[in-house]
């Protein structure tokens, strides 16, 4: 997905309310991705937080929230961020993002959905 530009993509209504309703699902339930949490590696634990952080914020403007996702994506080792991606489908289909995993990759410049 070398041609696509994260900085001109403009999520769909549908996508911005799947990732809301994925938000608050994680935070009236935090424990609920404990499982994916207990696979990953020591390494892993680190950026996992991060990202997690970030996704329990409460950021609402999409390019602040693209460009903190960015900069841990980028700060993170590729062994690391292969690890993390290993596990991402699991998270996506317990947030109930599976309809829209490969828009919600296109946000963040993700070339490939695991």
């Amino acid at each position: 997905m070398a041609d696509f530009n994260p900085a001109e993509f403009k999520p769909t209504p549908e996508i911005i309310e799947r990732f809301n309703a994925g938000r608050a699902l994680i935070k009236a339930k935090p424990t609920m991705i404990d499982s994916v949490l207990a696979k990953l590696s020591p390494a892993a634990h680190a950026p996992a937080k991060k990202f997690l952080d970030l996704v329990l914020s409460d950021e609402e403007d999409l390019n602040k929230f693209r460009s903190a996702f960015l900069e841990i994506r980028e700060e993170t080792p590729e062994e690391v961020r292969n690890e993390l991606r290993s596990h991402r489908s699991e998270l996506i289909f317990k947030l109930g993002f599976a309809y829209v995993k490969t828009s919600v990759a296109r946000v963040f410049g993700m070339s490939s959905v695991a």
